[in-house]
Protein backbone atom coordinates (compact mmCIF):
# COMPACT_ATOMS: atom_id res chain seq x y z
CA UNK A 1 0.00 0.00 0.00
CA UNK A 2 2.97 2.33 0.41
CA UNK A 3 4.22 1.82 -2.64
CA UNK A 4 0.96 3.27 -3.74
CA UNK A 5 1.31 6.72 -2.58
CA UNK A 6 3.20 9.57 -4.74
CA UNK A 7 6.50 11.27 -3.50
CA UNK A 8 5.39 13.77 -1.23
CA UNK A 9 2.23 12.59 0.87
CA UNK A 10 1.84 12.05 4.17
CA UNK A 11 -1.23 11.05 5.96
CA UNK A 12 -3.40 12.87 3.30
CA UNK A 13 -1.11 16.18 3.20
CA UNK A 14 1.21 16.97 0.48
CA UNK A 15 4.79 17.66 2.18
CA UNK A 16 8.00 18.44 0.79
CA UNK A 17 10.56 16.81 1.73
CA UNK A 18 13.42 19.25 0.77
CA UNK A 19 12.17 22.02 3.31
CA UNK A 20 9.30 20.32 4.87
CA UNK A 21 6.18 22.99 3.76
CA UNK A 22 2.60 21.63 4.24
CA UNK A 23 0.69 22.42 1.25
CA UNK A 24 -2.68 21.24 0.11
CA UNK A 25 -3.32 18.05 -2.13
CA UNK A 26 -3.27 20.27 -5.62
CA UNK A 27 0.22 21.80 -4.87
CA UNK A 28 2.34 20.93 -7.82
CA UNK A 29 5.29 23.03 -6.81
CA UNK A 30 6.95 23.66 -3.31
CA UNK A 31 6.66 27.33 -2.92
CA UNK A 32 9.60 27.78 -0.27
CA UNK A 33 12.22 25.68 -1.58
CA UNK A 34 11.18 25.17 -5.37
CA UNK A 35 10.79 21.34 -5.93
CA UNK A 36 8.55 19.70 -7.67
CA UNK A 37 6.61 17.78 -5.36
CA UNK A 38 5.03 14.55 -8.02
CA UNK A 39 9.11 14.04 -9.44
CA UNK A 40 11.01 14.98 -6.44
CA UNK A 41 12.74 17.17 -9.43
CA UNK A 42 14.31 20.40 -8.63
CA UNK A 43 12.60 23.58 -10.35
CA UNK A 44 14.40 25.88 -9.46
CA UNK A 45 11.61 28.47 -9.13
CA UNK A 46 11.51 29.90 -5.96
CA UNK A 47 7.80 31.98 -5.27
CA UNK A 48 9.33 35.56 -3.89
CA UNK A 49 6.93 36.89 -1.22
CA UNK A 50 7.87 39.92 -1.15
CA UNK A 51 8.73 41.70 -4.80
CA UNK A 52 12.02 44.76 -4.88
CA UNK A 53 10.67 47.72 -4.21
CA UNK A 54 12.25 50.56 -6.00
CA UNK A 55 14.67 53.05 -4.80
CA UNK A 56 12.64 55.92 -3.43
CA UNK A 57 9.70 53.93 -2.10
CA UNK A 58 12.54 51.74 0.27
CA UNK A 59 13.75 55.21 1.31
CA UNK A 60 9.73 55.96 2.09
CA UNK A 61 9.57 52.54 4.08
CA UNK A 62 12.53 53.23 6.12
CA UNK A 63 11.37 56.48 6.95
CA UNK A 64 7.84 55.42 8.13
CA UNK A 65 9.51 52.39 10.11
CA UNK A 66 11.59 55.22 11.43
CA UNK A 67 9.19 57.84 12.12
CA UNK A 68 5.53 55.76 12.06
CA UNK A 69 3.59 58.71 13.39
CA UNK A 70 4.01 60.13 10.06
CA UNK A 71 0.88 58.24 8.44
CA UNK A 72 -1.01 59.82 10.74
CA UNK A 73 -2.28 63.15 10.17
CA UNK A 74 -4.21 64.24 13.33
CA UNK A 75 -0.86 63.11 15.18
CA UNK A 76 1.35 65.26 12.72
CA UNK A 77 -1.35 67.96 13.31
CA UNK A 78 -1.06 67.39 17.42
CA UNK A 79 2.74 67.23 17.71
CA UNK A 80 3.74 70.66 15.47
CA UNK A 81 1.35 72.05 17.91
CA UNK A 82 2.86 70.85 21.15
CA UNK A 83 6.29 71.58 19.75
CA UNK A 84 5.77 74.83 18.87
CA UNK A 85 3.80 75.21 22.19
CA UNK A 86 7.40 73.84 23.77
CA UNK A 87 9.40 75.93 22.06
CA UNK A 88 7.59 79.00 22.75
CA UNK A 89 7.97 77.95 26.22
CA UNK A 90 11.59 77.86 25.99
CA UNK A 91 11.73 80.59 24.11
CA UNK A 92 10.01 82.46 27.19
CA UNK A 93 12.49 81.15 29.68
CA UNK A 94 15.72 82.09 27.94
CA UNK A 95 14.11 85.99 27.68
CA UNK A 96 13.91 85.09 31.27
CA UNK A 97 17.26 84.44 31.45
CA UNK A 98 18.11 87.43 29.35
CA UNK A 99 16.62 89.65 32.28
CA UNK A 100 18.91 87.37 35.18
CA UNK A 101 16.07 85.56 36.40
CA UNK A 102 18.26 82.08 36.24
CA UNK A 103 16.60 79.50 39.00
CA UNK A 104 12.86 80.27 37.30
CA UNK A 105 14.04 80.23 33.46
CA UNK A 106 16.23 77.16 33.94
CA UNK A 107 12.63 75.33 35.50
CA UNK A 108 10.58 76.97 32.98
CA UNK A 109 12.62 75.99 29.86
CA UNK A 110 12.96 72.52 31.49
CA UNK A 111 8.81 72.35 31.90
CA UNK A 112 8.99 73.84 27.50
CA UNK A 113 11.44 71.08 26.57
CA UNK A 114 9.34 68.27 28.18
CA UNK A 115 6.54 69.90 26.30
CA UNK A 116 8.58 69.77 23.53
CA UNK A 117 9.66 66.20 23.91
CA UNK A 118 6.25 64.92 24.03
CA UNK A 119 5.70 66.32 20.44
CA UNK A 120 8.80 64.37 19.08
CA UNK A 121 8.25 60.90 21.23
CA UNK A 122 4.80 60.72 19.41
CA UNK A 123 6.29 61.06 16.18
CA UNK A 124 8.73 58.89 16.86
CA UNK A 125 6.41 56.39 18.85
CA UNK A 126 3.21 56.69 16.19
CA UNK A 127 0.50 57.40 19.03
CA UNK A 128 -0.58 59.23 21.54
CA UNK A 129 0.78 58.63 25.09
CA UNK A 130 2.90 59.97 27.34
CA UNK A 131 6.35 60.68 27.43
CA UNK A 132 7.43 57.78 29.73
CA UNK A 133 5.05 55.45 27.56
CA UNK A 134 6.16 56.40 24.25
CA UNK A 135 9.71 56.44 24.92
CA UNK A 136 9.95 52.66 26.11
CA UNK A 137 8.73 52.01 22.79
CA UNK A 138 11.76 53.63 20.99
CA UNK A 139 14.55 51.35 19.27
CA UNK A 140 18.05 52.79 19.21
CA UNK A 141 18.22 54.82 15.70
CA UNK A 142 14.93 56.24 17.18
CA UNK A 143 16.24 57.10 20.63
CA UNK A 144 19.01 58.73 18.38
CA UNK A 145 17.12 61.05 16.60
CA UNK A 146 14.71 61.84 19.83
CA UNK A 147 17.89 63.32 21.26
CA UNK A 148 19.43 65.12 18.42
CA UNK A 149 15.62 67.20 17.95
CA UNK A 150 15.23 67.36 21.66
CA UNK A 151 18.53 69.23 21.78
CA UNK A 152 18.07 71.19 18.53
CA UNK A 153 16.45 74.23 20.18
CA UNK A 154 18.90 74.17 22.79
CA UNK A 155 21.93 74.69 20.48
CA UNK A 156 19.87 76.77 18.25
CA UNK A 157 18.88 79.24 21.39
CA UNK A 158 22.37 79.03 22.44
CA UNK A 159 23.88 79.78 18.73
CA UNK A 160 21.52 83.13 18.88
CA UNK A 161 22.24 84.18 22.29
CA UNK A 162 25.89 84.06 20.85
CA UNK A 163 25.33 85.84 17.56
CA UNK A 164 22.09 88.13 18.18
CA UNK A 165 23.71 89.54 21.79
Amino acid sequence: MAEDRQPGWMEDRRICWKCGADYDENTVICTECGIDLQTGAEVGAKVDDEPELPRHLKVLSFILNWMPGLVRPVLIVCSIVTCLIGLAIVGFAMGLLGFGVVLSSVSIGAAGLIVYAHGISWILAGEFGFLSGTLVELDSKQWLTFFALLLAPIFAGLLYLKYAG
